[in-house]
């Protein structure tokens, strides 16, 4: 699905399809993570130019928030932590694999 992004320093609108949404992507001008909108593009197309510039503004004010800001750490906590339980997994599992080929071999 295309998805709407605003860049919290150009303030420009982008489009681009992803899965993942909440994960935004560079801004194509300042290179800066843009702000995921919670609308489509094609939603975005249809709003009048009032309706567009009052979304950008509230979405820049909602991304200002602290609750925002305590969120956005919150998740980049929980994904390293998972990564480094990944890691340890991958880890756990080659040495058990490593361990019955050795004991195999003996």
């Amino acid at each position: 699905m295309i998805e709407t992004f605003v860049c919290p320093k150009c303030k420009d609108v982008f489009s681009k399809e992803t899965k993942k949404p909440l994960d935004g992507p560079a801004c194509p001008t300042c290179n800066l993570p843009m702000h995921y909108m919670g609308i489509t593009a094609d939603t975005w197309q249809n709003l009048t130019h009032d309706e567009k510039a009052s979304l950008k503004e509230k979405m820049l004010e909602d991304y200002k928030s602290p609750q925002t800001i305590y969120l956005s750490r919150m998740s980049n906590d929980i994904h390293t932590i998972r990564n480094v339980v990944i890691f340890f997994l991958v880890v756990f599992l080659c040495s058990g694999i490593l361990r019955s080929i050795f004991a195999s071999l003996n």
